[in-house]
């Protein structure tokens, strides 16, 4: 059963990386099919909670430092625009995506 989900974990990032190579677009279907193998991979819905919180308690620390930062040195104003401009929607759902996968140590590192 391991197996079966890695390799759908691989296929999955795989399909990503082509979409965004290709044509710089990757569709929503990918990135929820990753996360939901992400929590079948670990397979301890504890482990996963606690991976959750502290991932995505870091990505709002990270992305409102940067926001801030953004706010000062490039009059940005709204949060879509620093977004849109700067980072990518794509990204935040990739780290997002992400989250259940890794202890906190190893999603900073």
């Amino acid at each position: 059963m391991s197996l079966l989900v890695l390799i759908a974990l691989i296929a999955i990032l795989t399909c990503i990386a082509y979409q965004d190579i290709k044509s710089r677009e990757v569709s929503l279907f990918l990135y929820i099919g990753l996360f939901i193998f992400n929590i079948i991979y670990v397979n301890n819905l504890i482990t996963v909670g606690e991976n959750l919180l502290f991932n995505i308690l870091y990505l709002v620390i990270i992305f409102s430092i940067l926001l801030l930062y953004f706010r000062l040195v490039h009059q940005i104003n709204k949060l879509s625009e620093f977004i849109d401009v700067y980072i990518g929607i794509g990204d935040l759902v990739y780290l997002i995506a992400i989250t259940p996968l890794f202890t906190i140590y190893y999603y900073i590192m």
